[in-house]
């Protein structure tokens, strides 16, 4: 019996290293199925955080309506008070217009990082003449900017990709700038995106980022839950961290200013004005969206009173030689 109970727990072991060998070269030989792993834990993180959060199509559409306006018949004015949903908004996207530094011309060819329902391109597009191109990996927004951009008469300007940054398949040298509004936060391999970054953009091109960062190079087990939980922000980087990457991807960062205050305020604001009109945003997205908003306001709040997260804009330019 003994002899058979050996027998038995060696054909064991050599089963699990026949099957470890089979899945370690299944890796190597297909690569379609990382891809497809890759995306789908992506778009997991994606929905865990916009399932949270406030503004969706179905906001967007009702605030519309109380303002007495119909979706497909409205100016690109009325829209851009709704359509923008990173920290300040419209604010935010019209000083990156107006930057000195930046400089949008007409024949700039322009890739945002996380489009959103587009009105950072359309708004790029109609002051300045720029063509952009949005990747955005939730189907819905995606879906939203394509029809209001194409109402609006925008389309010969402003196009977008639903799908994966990281993994999508874009021509190298292809844009001039690369704008990223609070996105690349969610996005898993932060070193990846911005290699790719740095791939895609030509020579002398120039990067807008709006991001997070951290001040801790490690976090405790319950901050990073709480990262995941609140916000779907894996792999924070810190500033020095960040900075690194760029410049060795050959971007020479041409200015830097810490929003942090400023994102921190805006924080409180929003978490005061849910709550002060929680029983109208229960009428425009439901019970269940409207706590689960508050819910996500507090903890955004929250992340930044306990000093877990911190924030910048950060403007840079390719060079053609290693950044020292």
């Amino acid at each position: 019996m003994k002899v058979k109970q050996k027998k038995s727990r060696i054909t064991r072991v050599h089963k699990k290293q026949i099957l470890t060998r089979k899945f370690l070269i299944q890796e190597n030989v297909n690569p379609a199925r990382n891809l497809l792993r890759h995306r789908t834990k992506q778009r997991k993180i994606l929905s865990n955080m916009y399932s949270k959060h406030l503004v969706n199509v179905k906001y967007i559409k009702e605030n519309l309506k109380i303002k007495g306006l119909c979706f497909k018949k409205c100016h690109s004015n009325a829209l851009y008070e709704l359509d923008q949903d990173h920290f300040l908004g419209l604010e935010a996207t019209k000083k990156c217009v107006e930057d000195l530094v930046f400089k949008f011309k007409p024949e700039d060819t322009v890739l945002d990082i996380g489009s959103g329902f587009g009105g950072v391109g359309r708004y790029i597009a109609e002051k300045t003449g720029a063509h952009v191109t949005g990747i955005e990996m939730q189907k819905d927004r995606c879906d939203f900017a394509v029809r209001a951009t194409k109402n609006l008469g925008l389309n010969h300007k402003v196009s977008f990709v639903n799908d994966d940054f990281v993994t999508t398949d874009l021509r190298n040298g292809s844009f001039s700038k690369v704008i990223a509004f609070l996105s690349i936060l969610h996005i898993i391999d932060k070193k990846a995106t911005i290699n790719k970054v740095s791939n895609v953009l030509k020579t002398d091109g120039m990067i807008y980022f709006e991001d997070f960062y951290k001040m801790k190079t490690t976090f405790s087990k319950e901050e990073n839950l709480k990262l995941r939980n609140i916000i779907s922000c894996p792999n924070l980087l810190t500033r020095d961290e960040y900075f690194n990457e760029l410049k060795m991807n050959n971007i020479e960062i041409q200015s830097v200013d810490d929003l942090t205050e400023n994102w921190k305020h805006c924080a409180a604001s929003r978490f005061d004005e849910y709550n002060e009109n929680f029983e109208l945003l229960r009428t425009q997205v439901g019970k269940v969206k409207s706590f689960k908003a508050l819910e996500f306001a507090k903890g955004v709040l929250d992340l930044f009173d306990s000093g877990i997260i911190y924030g910048f804009r950060i403007i840079g330019k390719k060079t053609g030689y290693a950044v020292g």
